[in-house]
């Protein structure tokens, strides 16, 4: 297994030409980078003749960067032209990036990732708006969406709703055996390499068990009781490529079984099939 993770870091060491979004139409961003103890960076984005005081957290995919919002061809422009379509007022998106692959995870210690999100990074970007956020909702798709999860269960309070769109959330981790993981390769549809990354990834994050435990959303639904949580828009491809059906849809029938509001939205397609009418729907309700 070290020869695995060696190769795996190999592979995320070798760079990838840069991905140069191309602006929605009619918005404005301002991006700015913050250096210190964690490095961090942001891009604010606005429509300057929207009223809406809402703000929306955007937490991209793997390799992605925070200037991934703004793009009209990607996701979260055809977001935004059903959001125009439905004739809403739009709210402020704020994307939060640490780099090409992060994890916002609790460690038990009050300095994980997440403690620094919310204790750190959120008031300091919000102090650029020049407004009071009325509400705040997230948005994480692919590895964001793992993010998102995280975000909308250690601090539930703070948002009121969260889109988890085709999160690869992982359903072994490299602390289970080696038959437990050799079982979900040969009855998944991930390919070797994705299951290799995953292990990596689980190894990289989650360090102990117990780390593993404190994130793992079904695990803390289990585990933790809540007064509220925010509403809770999950959607997968049948077909995708990196297996996100199982863990989706355990998170949505644990949220469920607590009573909890969830908008389930299975799509037929692969990685990343979106719904745009009812994600932009739930997004701005």
């Amino acid at each position: 297994m070290k020869i695995l993770i060696l190769l795996f870091n190999f592979l995320l060491a070798i760079r990838v030409a840069a991905y140069i979004p191309e602006p929605i139409p009619g918005t404005q961003m301002n991006c700015g980078e913050q250096d210190g103890y964690k490095s961090w960076s942001y891009c604010i984005t606005k429509v300057p003749s929207s009223k809406s005081l809402d703000v929306i957290y955007h937490f991209h995919g793997r390799n992605g960067a925070a200037t991934w919002w703004n793009d009209k061809s990607y996701h979260t422009g055809k977001v935004h032209q059903e959001w125009l379509k439905q004739n809403r007022e739009i709210p402020t998106v704020i994307s939060i990036s640490f780099g090409k692959l992060w994890m916002l995870t609790k460690t038990g210690h009050k300095k994980g990732m997440i403690e620094f999100f919310t204790n750190t990074v959120l008031p300091n970007v919000e102090a650029k708006l020049g407004f009071k956020p009325k509400s705040r909702k997230l948005f994480g798709i692919s590895m964001g969406a793992v993010n998102a999860s995280f975000a909308s269960l250690h601090y539930p309070a703070l948002f009121k709703g969260a889109a988890i769109l085709c999160s690869p959330l992982p359903t072994v981790t490299h602390h289970d055996s080696f038959s437990k993981l050799y079982d979900y390769f040969r009855t998944s549809s991930v390919s070797f390499k994705r299951t290799g990354f995953k292990y990596y990834f689980s190894w990289k994050f989650f360090k102990t068990r117990e780390i593993w435990d404190l994130n793992s959303p079904v695990e803390v639904l289990k585990n933790k009781t809540f007064k509220r949580l925010p509403k809770f828009y999950i959607s997968c491809g049948k077909k995708d490529e990196w297996d996100c059906m199982e863990g989706s849809k355990a998170f949505a029938d644990s949220l469920k079984g607590l009573g909890h509001k969830v908008h389930w939205n299975p799509r037929e397609g692969g990685h990343c099939d979106l719904d745009y009418p009812s994600l932009a729907k739930f997004l701005i309700e």
